[in-house]
């Protein structure tokens, strides 16, 4: 019946990406036949099925303002609840060590320590800052650091690819960190690290945005919302975008035939809410296999 409607409405179906996304979904738990039928209409669909990125900066709940923030990212990152499936080779990290907290605390010192000094020169003890991370997760004026989740290929790319296609990603990912390095110097990348145990390969990448030529307080302080405005925002996604544009076309063995969706103009990301879902499922199967209450 599906097929028979697919037939007689193909017209309509090429213009409805609700019903592309819907075949999509149905096509797996069909007979190998239909599936084969449905397919045949993939070369008819094209510019409807196209692969989204997702370049997001976490705000709200999930910004991370505060130590204990910073800390619990850090649990879901590097994997520090484990399920029975847990596989550390599906944990790669590119950027900065096992301990994400201790890596934003080192470049704390880096960056901040020469600008507190000169800060507290001729104050009195009580009005100096003895420790510029705390005042900042303490003070809740600016977020501690800041964290960017990039994704090529949501989780209809993804499903029937193997582990093998997926691990070359890494160095594309990897790429892309340096692509966000280079188009945003004040963001002081601390961890980048790959998740292949989820539905789709992405990266998390945390920093701290670093904010110069204050008159009040410090001269340098962590700054996120004078990194990332909303129109350095769009521009940084803009760029992005466009290397992963580039990224596509050089790797035939994962992206040939296809094509990139374009950016959606005003969002911080085309990231569903299924991606934080994930988090939360994959602590409940820690919890499971174990039998302990994961406090994240």
């Amino acid at each position: 019946m599906l097929i028979d409607y697919a037939e007689r409405n193909s017209a309509n179906i090429i213009d409805n990406p609700l019903w592309i996304m819907t075949l999509r979904i149905i096509i797996r738990g069909l007979c190998e036949a239909d599936r084969a039928i449905l397919y045949a209409y993939e070369s008819r669909w094209k510019g409807v099925w196209m692969i989204s990125y997702s370049l997001h900066l976490s705000n709200k709940k999930h910004a991370l303002n505060t130590v204990k923030k910073v800390s619990t990212a850090s649990k879901h990152n590097m994997r520090q609840f484990k399920s029975e499936d847990y596989c550390k080779d599906n944990i790669i990290v590119i950027r900065g060590s096992d301990n994400i907290l201790e890596d934003v605390k080192k470049k704390y010192h880096e960056e901040f320590d020469e600008a507190l000094v000169k800060y507290n020169e001729g104050k009195r003890s009580d009005r100096k800052i003895q420790d510029y991370l705390k005042y900042v997760s303490e003070s809740g004026k600016n977020d501690v650091a800041a964290e960017i989740i990039i994704q090529l290929g949501d989780e209809e790319f993804w499903h029937d690819k193997s582990m093998n296609l997926q691990r070359k990603m890494v160095p594309i990912l990897e790429e892309q960190v340096r692509h966000l390095e280079e188009l945003v110097p004040d963001f002081k990348i601390v961890s980048a690290v790959v998740h292949l145990d989820e539905h789709s390969p992405h990266a998390h990448i945390i920093g701290v945005p670093i904010g110069r030529g204050y008159k009040r307080g410090m001269e340098k302080q962590a700054a996120k919302t004078k990194v990332f405005t909303q129109d350095t925002l769009k521009t940084l996604q803009d760029q992005m975008h466009k290397h992963a544009e580039r990224d596509m076309e050089a790797h035939p063995e994962i992206f040939e035939g296809e094509s990139l969706k374009e950016i959606e103009q005003g969002r911080n990301s085309d990231w569903s809410k299924e991606f934080y879902i994930t988090g939360s499922y994959c602590r409940l199967k820690a919890e499971k296999s174990t039998g302990k209450k994961i406090e994240y």
